[in-house]
């Protein structure tokens, strides 16, 4: 398992670079629109907004509606509105909640306070089971690892905020999803991600 862990990391290291590069060319950002804020909490009535202190609580939103609690390291913080545009570039955060989020902007727009850069060392865990969803928008990351653990009854996975729209890539994706393979294209990360089926690393791709 530490072995595959070790070249996912190495494909999406190198996906990442790739993704920038790109990204620099265009320069270009999505507004968010309609993630439902919090990463799954129930925003509450406390709190101004705009500005007033808070304390990140895993109960709820202490900010009014269309803010949330700003709170690096999940501690003190401030009530400032959600996030209203995005970066496609992968640069994972971990979320107070213990989601994984694409990167500090997209968690922004979830209404997530942010405990750490980089994946949760114990993210918040979903499978492919209807008991076990991610809440919210978050989306279900059903890596597979290679193509013969797709014949498995049950894949688990981590959950993810995702951006609305995913980084244009110049590049043929990596993944394959494991419903078909033979006809499925590749796709990016985030594009697999958000599709919420399981997919692993093909080395034939793109295509």
């Amino acid at each position: 398992m530490r072995t595959m862990r070790t070249v996912r990391l190495g494909v999406t290291a190198i996906l990442a670079v790739l993704c920038c590069k790109s990204e620099a060319s265009s320069g270009t950002t999505t507004t968010a629109v309609g993630h439902g804020g919090g990463g799954g909490l129930v925003g509450g009535a406390g709190g101004s907004g705009g500005g007033a202190s808070c304390t990140w609580s895993p109960s709820g939103n202490p900010c009014s509606a269309d803010h949330y609690c700003d709170a690096p390291g999940c501690a003190e913080g401030h009530c400032v509105p959600l996030g209203a545009s995005e970066s496609p570039s992968r640069a994972p955060v971990c979320g107070c909640n213990g989601a994984n989020y694409w990167n500090a902007t997209v968690a922004a727009s979830f209404g997530a306070a942010v405990a750490a850069p980089g994946e949760c060392a114990a993210p918040l865990a979903c499978s492919d089971m209807l008991a076990e969803p991610c809440p919210g928008a978050l989306s279900c990351d059903l890596y597979a690892t290679t193509a013969g653990a797709c014949g498995a009854l049950t894949h688990t996975g981590h959950c993810w905020g995702m951006p609305l729209e995913c980084p244009t890539l110049g590049f043929g994706g990596i993944f394959r999803p494991c419903s078909d393979p033979t006809l499925q294209p590749c796709l990016g990360e985030c594009e697999a991600i958000k599709a919420e089926l399981p997919y692993y690393a093909d080395g034939t791709c793109p295509g």
